[in-house]
């Protein structure tokens, strides 16, 4: 079963800002998540949140499993992961999700 992807806003805008070749390579394991969503990441303990790692950076991401989805959060340096998982509330999510048709 192929889950579909879904960009947020704020994970669009950050992966815009990327070099090319970071986005390219970032791609191709996005990709990858759509047959194998669990087994392409790492599952964190955060609210369900998963993680994929490129280079230097972090995409992070939910699964939906109910509606065979894939949420893309964000895309963050290693350095900025710690804050980020940190400040997101299960609420952010949901709307995120809810927002999504």
């Amino acid at each position: 079963m192929e889950y579909v992807l879904i960009l947020s806003k704020k994970f669009e805008k950050e992966f815009e800002r990327l070099d090319n070749s970071i986005k390219n390579e970032a791609w191709k394991k996005i990709e990858r998540l759509k047959n194998n969503p669990e087994n392409t990441g790492k599952h964190l303990r955060h609210l369900n949140l998963w993680e994929l790692k490129i280079r230097m950076y972090r995409v992070f991401y939910f699964i939906d499993k109910s509606q065979i989805r894939i949420l893309l959060l964000s895309v963050k340096h290693k350095d900025e992961t710690d804050k980020y998982v940190r400040g997101l509330s299960l609420d952010e999510i949901k709307q995120l999700l809810n927002g999504v048709s």
